[in-house]
């Protein structure tokens, strides 16, 4: 998956990231331990749960895979507050 996912450290190759949320998760934790801060907080945006979105997510999981994320579907933020 070398174009879609969120490396700690770039690709020189690299012009695009796809990402989801776990890896943006992933990306904040590491970056932040590599640059001496602490994680004191990470959330993600909740999504409304309309009757779109739960067709959607009953969709993808049996379509695609079980395991799927769906949040990273809808668009979801990630919001971290890292201290030093």
């Amino acid at each position: 998956m070398k174009f879609y996912n969120l490396p700690v450290t770039p690709p020189a190759d690299r012009h695009k990231w796809f990402y989801g949320l776990p890896e943006a998760e992933r990306f904040l934790r590491v970056r932040a331990r590599m640059n001496g801060l602490e994680v004191l907080q990470m959330d993600r945006e909740a999504t409304k749960p309309t009757l779109k979105r739960r067709f959607y997510r009953i969709v993808l999981k049996v379509a695609v895979h079980r395991d799927i994320d769906v949040d990273s579907f809808f668009g979801a933020r990630v919001w971290a507050v890292l201290v030093k």
